[in-house]
């Protein structure tokens, strides 16, 4: 004999409170998350300028990274029917 329509089993149950919950969850994080830089809101948008027109101070490591970055995409740069 099955049991009746209106019994749930209790994992239909938590699958379907689960889901209520990331459904609430994901429309408090899209009401009052904070909208920076968008356009929206009162907030003004956030602009990136120089120190009095002083360039950032850099480091050894990062001078070392851009520098190999540029020598792997070199080749591709000089050559354009390489892509």
């Amino acid at each position: 004999m099955k049991p009746p329509v209106s019994k749930l089993r209790p994992s239909i149950i938590a699958g379907l409170i689960a889901t209520a919950l990331v459904i609430i969850g994901s429309a408090a994080w899209t009401h009052f998350r904070p909208t920076l830089g968008h356009g929206h809101g009162d907030q003004a948008a956030a602009v990136l300028s120089l120190n009095d027109g002083q360039r950032w101070k850099n480091d050894e490591p990062l001078r070392l990274g851009m520098q190999r970055i540029r020598d792997a995409v070199a080749p591709s740069l000089a050559d354009p029917a390489h892509g």
